[in-house]
């Protein structure tokens, strides 16, 4: 497709994050909860699930065999159990060299756990896993990097199962989800993300006399073959994605984040799926084309297309909390600020203040706030206009929760914009 077909075109796009995260900040918008079936790791193999090791040590990490058998080659089995009953025989493959290994397996409900390792002569080397939570009649694939493999010493390392038939990259099992009485934790909005980073439900990007309509995992857009809709999407540069689709009738192009610059593009005749590398892109823009129907659409990142999975977009739920404001010291007239939770974590940005008189150690100014799970806080509020260069130095109480100012009142009142004050203070909270 030309370059210039795409120039000048009216853009359709709203700035969502910039409005949601407006939402967010006041409390005016009720954001999905984060809900653990939704959101599980690639990686399904937890060191929890597993049941027993057999002449081995370690975690999913890396385990080392404990002592050597006799074999001379290195015959690798996955075998099904009832309890400690064996419900099928073993399947091997021969592999004596360092390197990636997989086993695939399809569950059913005639077993509940699953051994993988070696097949020895004399003795096995083996890990049984709790396979209780996987769904029937589906493949998984069981995969490890061999980096040793001397009998009496082999190590298996970056143990990984995952849904399909086809081995990815590894990455490390990890449970995400929390509730309103749990502490959030480490979580890094890269970790909670879906493998399908096209999401045919999200608001397109450009629309040329084309409409998208989506019906669960199919996309269908209308208008004549050259009009098109675009999906703009965040990748990292320099790396390898791969986009595919089950049916369609035309094809699928990737453009940059202007839709000005072709990068890669594919037509049903030449297979169902194609990998290109993003470059200097950090924004795609996949393009879709009018009068179609694609069929399970998904991009992902890596060289291999894997199962359909349908793009969820994840957020948390934010809970406002309303503050009272001690009339004796504080404008209510010329005051704003914004207090929320997420879970454990309380937020609370004064964008200004304004002090009728000055407050003195140990008054107390805001209440309200819930109350903080390791000591006491202490943050200060910064003047700014003509209060430039003054602070209001302000203790929260363990006990309450509440502020009260702590050996440092602010020196500017009075109802004006050159009098105000504004201060951040984030913490956990016990409550």
């Amino acid at each position: 497709m030309a370059k210039d077909f795409f120039k000048n075109l009216p853009d359709t796009s709203t700035p969502l994050s910039a409005s949601r995260l407006n939402g967010l900040l006041n409390g005016n918008e009720a954001m999905e909860s984060i809900v653990v079936e939704d959101i599980k790791c690639k990686n399904l193999l937890s060191d929890t699930m597993i049941i027993k090791i057999v002449n081995c040590s370690g975690t999913t990490k890396k385990i080392i065999q404990t002592s050597a058998d006799t074999s001379n080659n290195l015959n690798w089995k996955i075998q099904t159990y009832l309890d400690d009953t064996t419900t099928s025989n073993p399947l091997t493959i021969l592999n004596n060299e360092v390197g990636n290994i997989s086993l695939t397996f399809k569950k059913f409900s005639t077993f509940n756990r699953v051994g993988f390792g070696l097949n020895g002569e004399t003795k096995d080397t083996l890990i049984v896993f709790d396979a209780t939570s996987l769904e029937d009649n589906k493949d998984y694939v069981i995969s490890f990097e061999l980096t040793d493999a001397t009998q009496g010493s082999i190590t298996i390392e970056n143990i990984q199962l995952e849904e399909g038939v086809i081995s990815t990259k590894y990455v490390p099992y990890k449970k995400f989800g929390y509730s309103s009485t749990e502490t959030m934790g480490n979580i890094v909005v890269d970790d909670i993300k879906c493998k399908n980073l096209l999401n045919i439900n999200a608001r397109p990007y450009k629309t040329n006399y084309c409409d998208a309509i989506v019906s669960g995992d199919t996309l269908t857009t209308s208008g004549a073959g050259d009009n098109y809709v675009t999906y703009l999407i965040n990748v990292k540069q320099n790396t390898d994605y791969t986009i595919s689709v089950n049916s369609m009738n035309s094809g699928i192009n990737i453009y940059d984040a202007e839709v000005s610059n072709y990068i890669a593009g594919f037509e049903i005749a030449n297979g169902s799926s194609l990998t290109f590398n993003t470059g200097s892109h950090s924004k795609i823009n996949i393009v879709f084309y009018g009068n179609d129907t694609y069929v399970k659409p998904q991009l992902e990142e890596g060289t291999t297309a894997t199962d359909f999975v349908q793009a969820k977009e994840f957020s948390v739920t934010t809970s406002p909390i309303q503050l009272t404001f001690n009339d004796n010291y504080v404008y209510s007239s010329d005051r704003q600020y914004n207090c929320f939770r997420i879970g454990k974590m309380v937020f609370l940005q004064i964008y200004h203040m304004a002090f009728k008189s000055s407050p003195e150690h140990g008054e107390y100014i805001i209440y309200g706030l819930p109350k903080p799970v390791n000591g006491s806080n202490i943050f200060c509020l910064y003047g700014g206009n003509l209060a430039k260069g003054d602070t209001c130095r302000c203790y929260q109480s363990w006990d309450t929760g509440d502020i009260l100012v702590y050996y440092g009142s602010p020196s500017h009142t009075g109802d004006s914009a050159n009098n105000q004050y504004a201060g951040i203070l984030i913490y956990e909270t016990r409550e």
